[in-house]
């Protein structure tokens, strides 16, 4: 079954909120230690995005959120907390990915390139945070559109060809 390139999209972004939720959360708590949550989370989204989060510890209502609120945090925390170990380039990824998943959040189309690339970016900022399984199973998603992408120009291509050689015979 051929899944959308927005189903693909989104299945991805959840992949990356799984695996940022731990390793946002390590790095808050290491940043600012018990504060993490009124610092960290609280002052990042300022009673906006994810504020409303269910749960009764700082932890559930942190594993609550969605991708958006963990990268408006990320985005909020990065010269205190981030950018030491993901640089420039994680922060140019996480700012690629708040645009991607608004795209998606608004039903907006993605063609073929426009989703390998939102997920080669996801791959990426896993990788850095050592996400291993999450990155190897976007990239599979990426390698499995690219190749259905391939196999029908494929076949345009050959029945181009054909209608080209049946014109020349007549």
């Amino acid at each position: 079954m051929t899944i959308s390139n927005h189903e693909r999209i989104g299945r991805g972004l959840e992949l990356v909120r799984r695996a940022l939720l731990p390793y946002a959360e390590r790095e808050l708590k290491a940043f600012y230690g018990q504060l993490w949550w009124h610092d960290g989370v609280e002052s990042a989204l300022k009673g906006n995005i994810g504020a409303e989060a269910k749960g009764s510890t700082e932890e559930e209502r942190f594993a609550a959120l969605d991708a958006q609120a963990l990268f408006f945090i990320m985005w909020d925390n990065w010269n205190q907390v981030f950018h030491t170990k993901l640089g420039h380039i994680g922060r140019t990824y996480i700012s690629e990915l708040r645009e991607v998943r608004n795209k998606w959040a608004h039903q907006q189309p993605f063609t073929a390139e426009d989703a390998y690339r939102g997920l080669d970016t996801m791959q990426r900022l896993l990788e850095m945070i050592s996400a291993s399984p999450e990155a190897a199973s976007i990239q599979t998603s990426a390698r499995e559109m690219m190749r259905q992408r391939l196999e029908e120009e494929t076949k345009k291509e050959i029945k181009r060809s054909t209608e080209v050689v049946t014109e020349t015979r007549t």
